[in-house]
């Protein structure tokens, strides 16, 4: 007896096959992703629904064909290969600040899409300085508390 449902496809997705330039811009449009001061950072609920509107844009051509399956193997290639951007931003920021003013710039050339990606720097920048602020802030009680300690005794 012959089957008569429809061949199964075999789609298989890679990073490759993204528009690292679509997925920034994309990105950059969600902060939810990326930026950790926003209150709805840790719903669940609303990430998800960002990153399906992500891979909606990135994978515009086909989204709609694709399986249940398949659009959750499509966003999980989506958030590793944001994650390997993101990591080479970091990367290339790290080498930018290592670089001392004034020294002779290294015959290397700059990550790809790092002007492109730039826009998540606020965040980080903003978090460093929360980070730094929250260190001085523990120090200053630490300090404060010895002091105290010393006058008790």
């Amino acid at each position: 007896m012959a089957s008569t449902s429809t061949p199964r496809r075999n789609l298989c997705f890679h990073e490759d096959d993204i528009d690292n330039e679509i997925l920034i811009d994309e990105i950059e449009l969600r902060l939810l992703l990326y930026d950790k001061s926003l209150k709805d950072y840790s719903n669940s609920n609303l990430k998800a629904k960002a990153w399906e509107e992500v891979c909606i844009k990135v994978f515009f051509n086909i989204w709609g064909n694709l399986s249940t399956q398949e659009k959750t193997e499509a966003e999980k290639v989506v958030q590793k290969r944001w994650k390997n951007i993101r990591a080479c931003f970091s990367r290339e920021l790290r080498e930018q600040k290592s670089t001392k003013t004034g020294q002779a710039d290294k015959k290397r050339k700059t990550y790809r899409y790092y002007e492109n990606f730039y826009f998540s720097s606020r965040v980080w920048k903003r978090e460093m300085v929360r980070e730094t602020l929250c260190l001085m802030l523990i120090k200053t009680m630490k300090i404060n508390q010895r002091k105290k300690m010393k006058h008790q005794i």
